[in-house]
């Protein structure tokens, strides 16, 4: 026994197309979310490293200036009053001695400390351990400047085309 009214179990074609359709708009927009994903974590990523790459470069100018060396021109006037009133000799004709005996002039000792303009500063720093010249921040050209003081170390930071060197 056959019924007249019976239906069938299939999908139309528009009801198959309709369906394509919509699958597709979802894969289109699931793929365009993962792809925003993808490009604000890498981002992120960057940001996080320049910020690492950033905090260390301060970190070790902060080391730096920490162990700056200063000289001070110190003040003799009362040592050298006291001496004189105290001894039967007269400090100033023995600085006029050691003069005397050593006839070449001694060239000057360039000032130590904190020195720079708008591009480059340079610190004499107080180091036990060597440092490595070579070390930059990009591609710039090192610089080394020495000191004629024992244990004092010149370092030199200084702004090129590629950014920030020592």
């Amino acid at each position: 026994m056959s019924d007249g009214n019976a239906t069938r179990g299939g999908f139309t074609l528009l009801e198959v197309i309709l369906a394509i359709a919509l699958s597709a708009t979802l894969m289109v927009l699931l793929g365009g979310a993962i792809g925003l994903y993808i490009v604000r974590l890498e981002s992120s990523r960057e940001s996080v490293e320049q910020s690492q790459l950033a905090r260390g470069v301060l970190r070790m100018v902060a080391d730096d200036l920490r162990s700056a060396a200063t000289t001070y021109e110190q003040d003799t006037s009362v040592t050298l009053m006291l001496a004189a009133s105290q001894a039967s000799f007269d400090v100033e004709d023995m600085d006029q001695i050691g003069a005397d005996a050593d006839t070449a002039e001694a060239e000057p000792r360039p000032p130590v400390g904190l020195l720079g303009d708008a591009q480059q500063v340079q610190l004499d720093v107080l180091r036990s351990r060597p440092i490595d010249p070579a070390l930059t921040f990009g591609a710039g050209e090192v610089q080394a400047a020495a000191t004629p003081l024992r244990g004092v170390t010149s370092i030199r930071y200084f702004v090129t085309e590629a950014g920030l060197s020592r």
